[in-house]
């Protein structure tokens, strides 16, 4: 996760139109890089063009009106703090492609975050939402999306048009099912669904042959469907932690497998052994009866 924010923010301040003086508000110093603010100022005058805020970590309550004016803003991090509501101002950010807001005590977000058009990189985890925000569709530029951590039970279909969308995070949620518009994330790559309430494999699950991830541990599933068969750049498969009493013959024939996590489950060593023997390019975890 680190290394991928790591990449979008290489991508993204790499341009010319980036780059500049970062200042940090505390004490003014100049530093080489671009320009972003790192405490919130009290009473120094903020560049207009600041382009990336780290606001983390500050003991926030809300969100400081000083942000509002950033209207430059391609990066705000407003991470482990303590805010549980937006302003409607927020629709100002409208430059920002990276967002996290994860660690907080958010329950809702604002209906202003459809207008955040340019986001790439959505972090809302670790909060206490029970429901997403409904303003979904105009987030169609959005590459990474990471919701686990709280309360969802429902993917709306205002979701339907992420097309871009490489990485989806839905871990320690409650999510019975996934829609079947999910069909569109054509370029997804990664998807995360552990620790949910799933007793079955949803089949949209199939279509996503892009997938080189897939975590559907901590469910409650008993069989894996064949058609799972035709995720053929899947390189990671967890099913730790479920309830599978038997392994599908199709898990030999996933040609790009190198590792799966059959630990937690209910099969026999010698049905692992047997697999293991048929993966030998593949890492295989499983329970060691020893």
């Amino acid at each position: 996760m680190i290394y991928r924010v790591l990449f979008i923010l290489l991508t993204l301040f790499s341009t010319n139109s980036v780059v500049g003086q970062c200042y940090d508000i505390q004490d003014l110093r100049i530093l080489e890089g671009k320009e972003s603010l790192t405490q919130i100022p009290k009473t120094e005058p903020v560049p207009k063009d600041v382009l990336c805020a780290d606001f983390s970590n500050k003991n926030l309550y809300f969100i400081p009106k000083i942000v509002y004016n950033l209207r430059e803003l391609q990066y705000l991090n407003l991470s482990e703090n303590k805010i549980s509501r937006f302003d409607p101002d927020f629709s100002f950010l409208s430059r920002l492609q990276i967002l996290n807001l994860s660690q907080n005590n958010l329950q809702t977000l604002p209906i202003a975050l459809g207008a955040l058009r340019q986001l790439r990189y959505l972090d809302i985890s670790e909060n206490q939402l029970i429901a997403m925000p409904v303003e979904g569709r105009y987030l169609y530029r959005l590459e990474t999306l990471l919701l686990n951590k709280n309360y969802i039970s429902e993917f709306p279909g205002d979701y339907s048009e992420l097309y871009m969308l490489k990485e989806l995070n839905l871990a320690k949620n409650y999510f019975k099912k996934l829609p079947d518009f999910m069909s569109n994330y054509t370029l997804l790559q990664s998807l995360d669904i552990s620790e949910n309430i799933m007793q079955e494999v949803s089949p949209v699950i199939s279509k996503l042959s892009t997938l080189e991830y897939l975590n559907l541990s901590g469910n409650r599933i008993e069989l894996l469907p064949e058609s799972l068969s035709a995720l053929k750049n899947l390189k990671r498969l967890s099913l730790k932690d479920n309830r599978l009493n038997q392994i599908p013959l199709f898990l030999t024939q996933l040609p790009k497998l190198e590792e799966l996590d059959l630990r937690g489950n209910l099969l026999s060593p010698e049905q692992t052994q047997e697999l293991v023997k048929q993966l030998p390019a593949c890492t295989v975890l499983y329970d060691n009866p020893e």
